[in-house]
């Protein structure tokens, strides 16, 4: 019976799959599944995609406000939730002051998620915190996730922090995740000033030594400044190799600066994958539509 049961729960599973990739789901349906999936960051991205999207609010707090009743302390995962629930309105000003705690904490292990969660807000430092801040950038010694992390928080020296963030770009050390890091921040900055940016973001979209979902970041903000068309864009993405990283970067990008129609074809494609990060992207880009 046992051995019955586990069959039939592999069938049913790969029966499921197939239908994914016949018969797509609604984009409210992908992201609910997202919202119930057993993967927390999965949970997290759902929960991000369908409050941009004005998606059954309540339901995510409930969901989110029992998780943290269950396991309150929970390192890494407690930073995601604040993420959520602030983004919710929920408790904000202790939950951001929750978050501070634990970005200015040396000992926090999940130190670096916080800061990276103030940069996602849209905090601002000042004062002491500024100052901190700054003086961890400059710390070459520092944990490099910590340093580039660092310079997403917004602060008075916006130019100083986007000189910082576009030379993860061209780091001899750990050219891959720096620029990662780097691309991202940028893309979180209120507004690029230097024209030398620019021609950094230009050269890692056309570089292939980087990833291609990195090179489509550099292409969504080329785009977002009016630096780079629409049909570059695609010529870019058509000479790539497509993993679901790729694909889901793409999501982006065709849901802001594709032609509707076209965006809304492509992303009812991506909504038969099998892979459960990317039918969301494709279902969120959907309803934006």
């Amino acid at each position: 019976m046992k051995m019955t049961a586990t069959i039939f729960s592999v069938v049913a599973a790969a029966l499921l799959s197939g239908c994914c990739m016949i018969c797509p789901p609604t984009p409210q349906e992908a992201l609910h599944e997202g919202l119930k999936s057993e993967g927390f960051w999965t949970r997290v991205h759902a929960a991000e995609h369908m409050i941009d999207v004005g998606l059954d609010k309540k339901e995510i707090e409930a969901l989110f406000l029992a998780d943290e009743k269950a396991n309150p302390e929970e390192t890494f995962c407690r930073v995601g939730r604040h993420r959520v629930l602030i983004r919710l309105g929920n408790n904000v000003d202790d939950r951001m002051k929750q978050l501070h705690e634990i970005a200015f904490n040396a000992d926090s292990e999940d130190r670096i998620h916080a800061v990276e969660t103030l940069g996602k807000l849209g905090w601002t430092a000042t004062g002491e915190d500024e100052k901190t801040l700054i003086a961890i950038r400059n710390d070459r010694t520092a944990d490099d996730g910590l340093r580039y992390f660092s310079a997403w928080i917004d602060d008075t020296k916006d130019m100083e922090r986007e000189l910082f963030l576009s030379s993860g770009c061209i780091d001899s050390k750990k050219p891959h995740y720096n620029a990662i890091r780097g691309v991202h921040g940028i893309r979180f900055m209120k507004q690029i000033t230097l024209e030398q940016t620019y021609v950094i973001l230009q050269m890692v979209a056309n570089n292939e030594s980087y990833s291609n979902s990195l090179r489509l970041v550099a292409a969504e903000i080329l785009l977002r400044d009016k630096k780079m068309t629409f049909d570059d864009a695609l010529k870019l993405y058509n000479e790539m190799s497509k993993d679901n990283g790729t694909k889901g970067q793409w999501c982006r990008i065709l849901t802001f600066y594709a032609p509707k129609l076209y965006a809304e074809a492509e992303l009812t494609k991506f909504l038969k994958s099998s892979d459960i990060e990317l039918r969301m992207s494709a279902a969120w880009g959907l309803l934006k539509l």
